[in-house]
C-alpha cells in the first residue's frame, strides 16, 4: 500500500468498535545493575534503579486497537489486590473496562529483573483456574454494536471453552469477524472463529498429526475447525496466513529485536482492525508485519502508537497532487505530528520568479504547504477564453517539481472559499498588495486564531505581462 492508501485505511479504522476479551495482565520491569555474585548462591545481585509498569495479554491489545483509532471494551479477570488497581491505573481511560473482580485469585502479574538489555529473570503471580464469571457478564451484553471480536487466550483461566464458544456463535450470528491468540493446545474451543494467529512455537503444539510440512498441515485444521484461515507469526521469518486455497508467507520487514513481548498482541489488533474495514487478511498481513517490526524494536510490553506505524509507509515519493478528501487525510496525519498548514492559492499559469518567492516564503511561515490551483474552467471565468496557456495537470505538475510544495489540490470554485474551510490552515497567505479585509477566508481563518499574512510581490512581474510580450 501506498502512503494515501494507508492514511484511507486508517480513516475507516477510526472509531471500529471492538470486543476484547480474555486474560488481562500487569507487567512489572525492575531494571538494575550487576557488578557481582552472590555470596550465598552462584546468582547474580541486581542493584534495582527503576521499576516501570504495563499492561499486558489483553489489556495491551485493548491498548494497541485504541492507538489504532479503534473504541474497545474490554473484559477480563483481577484479583482484589494491589496489582489489579495498578493495572486498572494503567489502562487507557477510552477503554471501556469491564475488569470483573475474583476473590480467589490473584491478579496475573509478570515481574522481569532486567541488567542493561538482558532479562534475567520472570516472576510470575498467575492462577490458571478457568473461571466462568465472564461467560455470565457477556450475556448480557448486546453483541451487534461491535464491529470485531478479539479472544485474548493466555491460558490463565478468562476464557473456559464455554466462553469462547457463546461469544463466536452470537459473533457469527451478526456475521461480526472473531480472532483469536490461542495459547491452548486443543483449539476446540475455538471452533468457528474467522482466524486463530498462533506464533510458531504454539502452532507447533496444535498440530496433533506430525509432519514435515506444518504449514500445509494446517490447511486440515481448518476443515477440522471451522476456521477461515490462521495468522502464524513466525518472528524474523514473517507471517505464514492458511487459507483452504493455500499457504502465504509475508516476509518480516527487516528490523532489530529489542524486545519481542507484545509483538504478538500488535499483529492481532491490526489484522482485526482491518477486517473490519473489509480488508483480506492476505492485504493486512503486511501490515501487521509492518507493526509488528516497531513494536519489537522497543523495550517491555509496548503498544503501537498511530504516527509511527502510519510514519512507516510516508515517503518523498508520495504523489503532492491529490483530490480534496486525499488532502484532508493527508492534513489530518499531518496534524498528528503537530505540523503547522500553509495554504495560498492562485493560477500559477506561467511559472515565474514571482511565484518562486510566494511559495519559497510561504512555506517558511509553516511546516506544510499547501496550494490550491484554480482549474482550467475557473481561470477561464476569471481571466477569459483564451487562459490559460497550460493545462491544470501541467500546472500542477510543474509545482510539484518545487521542494517548498508538500500538496496541490485543483479546485472548480471561482474562490477558494469552501477549500480554506475545509484544510482550516495555521496561516492563509497570498501574494500581492491586499488589504486584509480583501483576501478570500481571511475572516473565516480568523475567527478560530489562525493567521493572515500577505507576502510582497516582485514588482513587474506577473504571467500577464509575460504573455503581452511573448505576442508582441
Amino acid at each position: 500500500m501506498n502512503f494515501d492508501e494507508i492514511l484511507d485505511l486508517i480513516s475507516r479504522w477510526n472509531k471500529k468498535h471492538i470486543l476484547v476479551v480474555g486474560d488481562v495482565m500487569l507487567d512489572k520491569y525492575i531494571y538494575g545493575d550487576v557488578h557481582r555474585i552472590s555470596p550465598e548462591a552462584p546468582i547474580p545481585i541486581v542493584n534495582a534503579q527503576k521499576e516501570t509498569l504495563t499492561v499486558g495479554g489483553a489489556a495491551n491489545v485493548s491498548e494497541n486497537l485504541i492507538n489504532l483509532g479503534g473504541s474497545v471494551t474490554l473484559f477480563g479477570i483481577i484479583g482484589n489486590d494491589e496489582n489489579g488497581t495498578l493495572l486498572r491505573g494503567k489502562l487507557n481511560p477510552n477503554i471501556t473496562a469491564e475488569l470483573l473482580v475474583d476473590e480467589e485469585r490473584p491478579t496475573t502479574t509478570k515481574t522481569r529483573i532486567i541488567n542493561g538489555s538482558q532479562q534475567l529473570l520472570r516472576i510470575d503471580n498467575e492462577s490458571t483456574k478457568e473461571s466462568i464469571t465472564l461467560l455470565q457478564q457477556i450475556t448480557k451484553i448486546d453483541m451487534s454494536i461491535f464491529d470485531g471480536v478479539i479472544l485474548s487466550d493466555y491460558a490463565k483461566g478468562a476464557l473456559s471453552s464455554a466462553t469462547c464458544q457463546y461469544i463466536i456463535a452470537q459473533a457469527k450470528k451478526f456475521k461480526i469477524p472473531v480472532l483469536v491468540d490461542p495459547k491452548q493446545n486443543d483449539i476446540t474451543r475455538y471452533s468457528g472463529a474467522t482466524c486463530i494467529c498462533p506464533n510458531f512455537q504454539e502452532f507447533k503444539n496444535i498440530i496433533v498429526d506430525k509432519t514435515d510440512d506444518l504449514l500445509l498441515a494446517g490447511q486440515n485444521l481448518l476443515q477440522k475447525f471451522d476456521l477461515q484461515s490462521i495468522a502464524v507469526t513466525m518472528g524474523e521469518k514473517g507471517i505464514a496466513l492458511i487459507t483452504r486455497i493455500g499457504v502465504q508467507v509475508f516476509p518480516a520487514v527487516a528490523k532489530q529485536v529489542f524486545d519481542v513481548s507484545g509483538a504478538g498482541d500488535t499483529v492481532i489488533s491490526i489484522l482485526s482492525l482491518s477486517q473490519t474495514a473489509n480488508l483480506t487478511l492476505d492485504v493486512a498481513a503486511p501490515l501487521a508485519n509492518i507493526g509488528a517490526g516497531i513494536v519489537i524494536g522497543k523495550a517491555g510490553t509496548t503498544p503501537i502508537e498511530l504516527p509511527e506505524f502510519v510514519s512507516s509507509f510516508d515517503n518523498s515519493d508520495t504523489n503532492k497532487i491529490m483530490l480534496e478528501s486525499v488532502a484532508a487525510r493527508r492534513i489530518l496525519y499531518w496534524r498528528s505530528q503537530n505540523k503547522s498548514i500553509v495554504f495560498t492559492n492562485g493560477c500559477f499559469d506561467l511559472l515565474h520568479a514571482g511565484h518562486i518567492k510566494l511559495l519559497s516564503s510561504a512555506k517558511k511561515l509553516g511546516d506544510k504547504l499547501i496550494i490550491g490551483l484554480n482549474s482550467d474552467s475557473s481561470i477561464q471565468l476569471l481571466k477569459g477564453l483564451d487562459r490559460p496557456i497550460n493545462n491544470e495537470l501541467n500546472r500542477a505538475e510543474v509545482l510539484s517539481a518545487l521542494d517548498a510544495v508538500d500538496a496541490i489540490i485543483i479546485f472548480d470554485d471561482q474562490t477558494p472559499q469552501k477549500l480554506i474551510e475545509t484544510i482550516k490552515p495555521d496561516v492563509l497567505c497570498k501574494g500581492g498588495d491586499y488589504a486584509d479585509k480583501s483576501i478570500v477566508g481571511d475572516v473565516f481563518v480568523k475567527s478560530y486564531g489562525g493567521k493572515v499574512t500577505i507576502i510582497p510581490i516582485v514588482t513587474d512581474i506577473s504571467t500577464t505581462k509575460i504573455i503581452e510580450k511573448t505576442r508582441q
